[in-house]
């Protein structure tokens, strides 16, 4: 006997579809206020004319000195190391005078900051 290959139907039942919570969006956080521009230098008093200096340009005072002189006369602090050695170079070894050591540091981004030059 021939047996029928039976088709059973089956039912699928549906599941419930659940859905994901949705999470809003945070808000943005509001906007931080401007910085504060910054303090302006300190004015320093201009002493780039000051007799002593100018003297100093011409006398027998030790390169060293001088240039210690000119940084405290024109920014207000003694050189770092590597700024004394460099001027003692320029003065000794390239044979430039003094006063293109003075106008080296007059017109350094420093100098012209602290006087309000730039």
């Amino acid at each position: 006997m021939a047996t029928k290959k039976g088709s059973k139907k089956t039912e699928k039942k549906e599941e419930p579809v659940v859905e994901a919570p949705v999470e809003e969006p945070t808000p943005a956080p509001a906007p931080k206020a401007a910085p504060k521009a910054a303090p302006k230098a300190k004015k320093v008093e201009v002493r780039a004319h000051a007799p002593e200096l100018l003297e100093a340009l011409e006398t027998d005072l030790p390169d060293a000195e001088f240039i210690k002189q000119s940084y405290l006369a024109l920014l207000g602090r003694e050189p770092k190391e590597i700024e004394l050695n460099h001027s003692l170079l320029t003065i000794g070894r390239f044979g430039r005078p003094r006063r293109d050591v003075h106008h080296d540091i007059r017109n350094s981004g420093e100098y012209q900051g602290l006087h309000g030059l730039v």
